[in-house]
């Protein structure tokens, strides 16, 4: 297996050339990707190495395993791995224009300017913060006979 990774010299939207299979009309692979993910990522890896191509209830696309992909992926030097395209159908309703969904510049420059409120040292401003409000919180509720707790859907809330 051979980790490298090029782009083709013209647009090529046929995945012939790739190796996997695209399963099921429709459905493609996704029963056994749901049954125990893991497994079935490895089992198509041993299968068809790195790079896979493969169908889910969404759609088709290829997948890459392992940390030479990922890096080559992630840092996508030539700019031609869109995560708007990737993400869009299953956050782009919910976060429509999240720096998950920017591409090239606009994600670099929007990145840049979060990475700042995400550096060891603000992050520990943010922990003695919220540590400070939990006590004052916890002191309260110490103080109380009774606590209510609601619980709705998946969340609980405190009265």
């Amino acid at each position: 297996m051979s980790n490298d990774f090029s782009l083709p010299a013209k647009e090529n939207r046929s995945l012939d050339h790739i190796p996997g299979d695209l399963g099921l009309p429709l459905a493609g692979k996704t029963f056994s990707l749901l049954s125990d993910p893991l497994s079935f990522a490895r089992k198509r890896y041993a299968q068809y190495g790195m790079v896979i191509k493969g169908r889910n209830i969404y759609s088709t696309a290829v997948a890459m395993h392992g940390p030479d992909a990922a890096q080559f992926v992630l840092q996508d030097k030539k700019s031609v791995f869109s995560s708007q395209a990737g993400w869009w159908p299953n956050l782009g309703k919910l976060f429509p224009n999240s720096l998950m969904l920017q591409d090239f510049a606009e994600h670099k420059l929007n990145r840049k300017i979060m990475q700042e409120a995400f550096r060891r040292d603000a992050m520990e401003r943010y922990f003695k913060t919220m540590q400070t409000f939990f006590d004052q919180e916890v002191a309260v509720w110490m103080q109380r006979e009774t606590i209510h707790v609601y619980q709705v859907s998946n969340n609980y809330f405190y009265a």
